[in-house]
């Protein structure tokens, strides 16, 4: 058995690449990371890298995991993900109608970019 077995099966069950769970525990790709898992890992160590992992699935990448994969027709996308990509947009729009400074406009830049992401 390899150092860390639970730790990789936890990546292998989770709906993220292994470069993703990487970034998000702070490597630089998934290689470093594999690299990490060649040595038995410490208790706070193992106990960091589950909690992060497992929280990722209630971040946003979880979203954007989910819409990338309707868009690629792997499965169908749950009306509640569709449904927050319309308020975002909704959002947009009320945005741009009261929109007056140059702030404003960098925040809807921003909140436009955001959802041409998750839409692509």
């Amino acid at each position: 058995m390899k150092p860390n077995q639970d730790i990789r099966e936890l990546i292998k069950k989770s709906p993220f690449k292994s470069y993703e769970v990487a970034k998000a525990l702070g490597y630089s790709s998934g290689s470093a990371l594999s690299t990490k898992l060649q040595t038995e890992l410490s208790d706070d160590e193992r106990q960091y890298f589950i909690q992060k992992i497992r929280s990722m699935s209630d971040d946003d990448l979880n979203d954007d995991w989910r819409i990338r994969r309707y868009i690629n027709q792997e499965v169908k996308i749950e009306p509640t993900y569709i449904s927050k990509i319309l308020r975002k947009i909704n959002q947009l729009r009320a945005d741009v109608d009261t929109a007056s400074t140059k702030e404003d406009f960098v925040r809807i830049s921003k909140l436009a970019e955001q959802i041409s992401r998750e839409i692509k």
